[in-house]
């Protein structure tokens, strides 16, 4: 099977929403609500917000997907962690894997048992693509 996507929605119930009045460690309010301050679209001032929020807390993500090997039944881990400055608003990851049915694609070997089988192009492992915001 190809990859699953995981997405976190980022909705009151997140811990990565600040309340709708907060303060950053200098003491500042910040509120989510104030009408006057909503010169963008409704979207965009809630990405300010929890942009501000995640740099004042200093917020890191980490990261843990885990599987299991078809083949040898291993279990398998990788864990990355990501930094509030690191996270890319309004992208995704760019796809990388394909499902292949030719078994003489360049670096394949020519006997495998399986002709139908999946290809990851590490190269655009850790492309980004932007994606469109909701516009409602």
């Amino acid at each position: 099977a190809l990859p699953s996507v995981v997405v976190h929605e980022i909705d009151e119930m997140s811990p990565l929403m600040p309340d709708k009045v907060w303060y950053d460690a200098n003491g500042r309010e910040f509120r989510r609500d104030d009408h006057k301050l909503k010169k963008h679209h409704n979207d965009a001032f809630e990405q300010m917000h929890i942009e501000t929020f995640m740099m004042d807390r200093e917020t890191e993500i980490i990261v843990l997907v885990e599987g299991t090997d078809e083949l040898t039944g291993s279990t398998l881990q990788a864990r990355h962690s990501y930094r509030w400055d690191d996270v890319c608003w309004n992208h995704s990851f760019a796809p990388c894997v394909s499902r292949n049915n030719s078994s003489h694609q360049r670096g394949v070997l020519p006997d495998m048992h399986h002709k139908d089988f999946c290809v990851i192009d590490f190269a655009k492992f850790h492309d980004l693509v932007p994606v469109k915001t909701n516009t409602d």
